[in-house]
């Protein structure tokens, strides 16, 4: 199956007003002697007209005299260089390169975004037809499955039961590590960049500062009598990424300039953002505090930035970050939990997001697991965890398995480490974490 990409079609601008000299070609170029080629010694360039000139002494090119030597056409458009390297037979040889010149081109206006295959149009360049095309991401679609568990009954000691434990277990992770280099200059490592609205002008608190995995150093905006707020870090990953999670960590300074409103943005051209995620009074109110962010981003964006409105403190005009990072969604299937609780068995809450770090209580619960997974178009996978078929008989993760219908696994295995000879034999021996476990009915021992 083909798979389809969404690609940006824009205008082609030029990016800057001056000329550049680039190589056109080099090709071997002939004369029989004693014919001769004349040419000036050095050449002229006008980087705004993009015309040559001539310069130096005309000189004779030829095996006897000169070796190299410049032209120009007729309309100043092309520069040509003959260098001499070879006599063989009456023949006398050259290497001509020409040279012309040429203005930088990139993406200009966005002028609609559309499906094609992949590698029908260039990934960030222009295409035949006169367009700047930037290729963004894989056409996709989410495929959903329900599923929801008999009454559990935890028991009479439920209250302390480790339902933390247990669905942290159930609750497998779903995002990358930190996609952002550790960078050490604003440029640096390359294609990679970090840039802002603004410093603080001392050269130690530039945009970089948010990224280089370091929590005591910090970025800070313009803390001048002249800083204003909104202020905005972004960061270029020079190849687009479909980013699905980012954290912001409070400065290791104060508390006074740390982000309290901001927005989380995305673009192609660092000109035009589109707003991805926003947060009002962010809670982040002592230093080197972490705020992780989840958002519902399925576009690939080469540029993301932190846009900060208002900081701790009423009246304060500048921003202070430690760090950033942003993360991807990985591939494959996602799980999301949800839970409803019961103190008697009969009257359930309805159904909410289970938090692994603050689950409601009650001694019966009900769980609801919702999987999706990406797919390429036209592609579809169905299963059905009430089946016993080979296809739907699966183990997800360390704890949970389909086996004719979504369960915690009831048996696990676990090697035993040697520790070397007791008596007439030997004795191995394994650690088991009781807490991870309701109850443990038996042991075996293989």
């Amino acid at each position: 199956m083909v798979q389809l990409y969404y690609y940006e079609k824009h205008e082609v601008q030029l990016l800057d007003n001056e000329y550049r000299m680039v190589e056109k070609e080099t090709v071997d170029y002939t004369i029989s002697y004693p014919f001769k080629v004349e040419g000036y010694t050095s050449y002229t360039f006008d980087s705004k007209t993009g015309t040559f000139g001539l310069n130096g002494v005309q000189k004779v090119i030829s095996k006897d005299e000169y070796p190299y030597g410049y032209k120009v056409s007729s309309d100043k458009k092309e520069l040509y260089y003959f260098k001499y390297y070879r006599y063989y037979n009456g023949i006398q040889y050259f290497k001509k390169t020409t040279y012309i010149a040429q203005q930088s081109e990139g993406a200009g206006n966005l002028i609609e975004t559309i499906i094609a295959e992949d590698g029908a149009y260039p990934n960030n360049g222009k295409h035949t037809d006169g367009y700047w095309y930037i290729k963004v991401s894989p056409v996709k679609y989410v495929s959903k499955g329900t599923w929801e568990s008999p009454i559990i009954d935890l028991g009479e000691g439920w209250k302390e039961t480790k339902l933390v434990d247990v669905v942290k277990q159930l609750m497998p992770p779903t995002y990358s590590s930190n996609q952002i280099p550790t960078m050490t200059s604003n440029t640096s490592p390359s294609p990679y960049s970090a840039f802002a609205s603004s410093d603080d002008g001392t050269g130690l608190r530039q945009a970089f500062r948010a990224f280089d995995k370091n929590n005591s150093s910090i970025w800070r905006s313009n803390n001048s009598s002249t800083g204003t707020l909104p202020q905005w870090i972004a960061f270029d990953f020079y190849t687009p990424k479909v980013i699905a999670k980012y954290t912001v960590t409070a400065s290791s300074t104060n508390t006074a300039n740390i982000p309290k409103s901001w927005t989380f943005e995305g673009s192609q051209d660092a000109a035009n953002w589109v707003v991805l995620d926003s947060v009002t009074n962010a809670g982040l109110t002592t230093t080197n505090t972490k705020l992780e962010r989840v958002i519902s981003n399925i576009m690939a964006y080469r540029y993301y930035r932190v846009r900060v409105t208002e900081v701790n403190i009423s009246g304060q005009n500048y921003v202070d970050i430690a760090e950033i990072e942003m993360m991807e969604a990985v591939p494959g299937t996602n799980v999301s939990l949800d839970i409803s609780t019961s103190n008697d068995g009969v009257s359930f809450t309805p159904y909410i997001p289970l938090d692994p770090n603050n689950p409601p209580q009650g001694r019966y619960i009900k769980i609801r697991v919702t999987l999706s997974a990406q797919a390429q178009p036209r592609e579809v996978k169905t299963l059905d965890f009430n089946q016993s078929s080979p296809e739907n008989m699966m183990t997800l993760n360390e704890y949970t398995e389909a086996n004719g219908k979504l369960q915690l696994k009831n048996s696990y295995t676990y090697s035993m480490t040697d520790d070397g000879t007791l008596g007439a034999g030997k004795q191995f021996s394994v650690t088991i974490n009781k807490a991870k476990f309701k109850s443990i009915n038996s042991l075996e021992v293989q």
